[in-house]
């Protein structure tokens, strides 16, 4: 039974990494729901068997994910478009069904061996992938291609290209979310590869990861694995300096950060140095949006819009702050830009790039709060593990911490995938890893 558990457990990861999506009577359904069920329905067969030795102790993180799902049906019931709020809800009945059967199953059959091998197991799928389409030049492997795009990110994303430039983006048809999962399942490898000074594992990991990543043309991508491999760094400073090849290290992989940003500047005829640049240059395609005129203006849209009571007690819906902008464009004090970009149907470019503000706007304030209260606690109790645990734990917590500061930078920064269900399933999953290890171990402090 725990085999079997371990194996859908697996395919439940990939299964979330390939993201095809569906509609039905404008109800999204996902690749992650053929597994997800059989999934649910053996845990909960094995639980019923198990959890009467071992109940888990109601915690904070539990408080909070059912709180805030209790919020997200509340603002269901005022939402502008009722099939957005739905489809929204159901990814949540998703994220709370995945987080507590994963409470249940951390530490005693999912162990932290288990973790790491599935989660290097994806790491070696995806970076295969993009290299493979780097190679190559086309999208091998985006199951888009295979089954249609009737997708969730429609169009924009899709084989996405500025010009002649082809995006790499794995088996899903946004490139910004397959960054993200190399950033997320590829940095636990990154931090165990430091943590026992395999220095020359973690240099060529690096480099292939920054090679996939300008495959994919991601601004977020490239400037997050920045920020998370500066975090590890730090969290890893003692090990590193106390290595006799510590000061090489810091040496190449500052080198190679200012190599990469340098050919911002000055261009290059190399192909990776073209790749870095192009990143950047997509700014002057549309030079009101990227430069902060726009960004700002939406910003500034979604602060307007909290303004109003009822948004900012109960939102105005998932997934319904273009119908909210739409329908009080007269009480915003903002351009015309933003209602031109709504009308011309590029919806990506109308979204408020900020995750917390987006929340707040269409579920409440309260919601947006505890969203971030749930990455608050996160690093606290993963800082309290740090301390009391012994030290061959340190490569968890040096990932843990350094991937909730990537995540509150990054998603500060995107208009939505950051808040999706195929990004934030990983993460809940995680945050199920740290509860279980917090209440399995006595010197560890109390999840509360």
């Amino acid at each position: 039974m725990k085999t079997l558990i371990k194996i859908l457990f697996f395919l439940l990861l990939l299964a979330n990494s390939l993201t095809l999506v569906r509609k039905f009577a404008g109800i999204e359904a996902y690749t992650l729901d053929l597994v997800l069920i059989p999934f649910t329905l053996i845990c909960l067969f094995w639980n019923s068997i198990n959890l009467s030795r071992v109940r888990p102790k109601f915690c904070g993180f539990d408080f909070l994910f059912l709180t805030l799902f209790g919020l997200m049906i509340l603002s269901l019931t005022v939402s502008i478009n009722k099939t957005q709020g739905i489809t929204h809800t159901l990814d949540w009945v998703r994220l709370l069904i995945i987080y507590f059967l994963a409470r249940t199953l951390m530490g005693s059959v999912i162990t932290e061996q288990t973790l790491r091998i599935q989660f290097g197991l994806l790491t070696i799928f995806l970076m295969s992938l993009g290299l493979l389409q780097i190679i190559m030049g086309k999208p091998i492997g985006l199951l888009a291609n295979y089954f249609g795009r009737d997708l969730n990110q429609v169009g924009w994303s899709i084989v996405s290209d500025y010009g002649a430039r082809f995006r790499v983006s794995g088996p899903t048809p946004n490139s910004n979310v397959f960054a993200m999962w190399i950033i997320i399942y590829g940095g636990l490898s990154l931090s165990f590869a430091m943590a026992h000074k395999r220095f020359l594992l973690f240099i060529c990991s690096i480099v292939l990861m920054w090679i996939v990543l300008i495959g994919t043309l991601s601004r977020g991508g490239f400037i997050g694995f920045s920020v998370f491999l500066l975090l590890l760094m730090w969290f890893n400073r003692n090990k590193i300096l106390s290595s006799q090849f510590g000061l090489p290290i810091l040496i190449f992989t500052s080198g190679l950060l200012a190599i990469m940003l340098g050919v911002l500047f000055l261009g290059s005829d190399l192909w990776f140095a073209k790749g870095i640049y192009f990143l950047f240059e997509r700014q002057s395609q549309s030079r009101d949006f990227s430069e902060g005129g726009l960004r700002r203006e939406l910003i500034e849209a979604g602060l307007q819009l909290l303004a109003n009571p009822k948004i900012l007690l109960v939102g105005c819906g998932a997934d319904s702050m273009l119908d909210a902008m739409v329908k009080y464009a007269g009480k915003l004090a903002t351009s015309s830009k933003i209602m031109n970009l709504i009308s011309s149907g590029i919806e990506t470019r109308a979204e408020v790039h900020n995750v917390w503000i987006r929340t707040a706007v269409e579920t409440g304030f309260l919601s947006s709060s505890i969203l971030f209260s749930l990455f608050f606690l996160f690093i606290r109790k993963t800082t309290q593990w740090r301390r009391k645990i012994d030290k061959n734990n340190l490569p968890w917590t040096s990932y843990l911490l350094s991937l909730s500061g990537w995540y509150i930078l990054i998603s500060s920064q995107i208009y939505l995938a950051a808040a999706k269900l195929p990004v934030l399933l990983p993460i809940v999953l995680l945050m199920a890893f740290v509860v279980s290890h917090m209440t399995k171990h006595r010197e560890s402090p109390p999840c509360q």
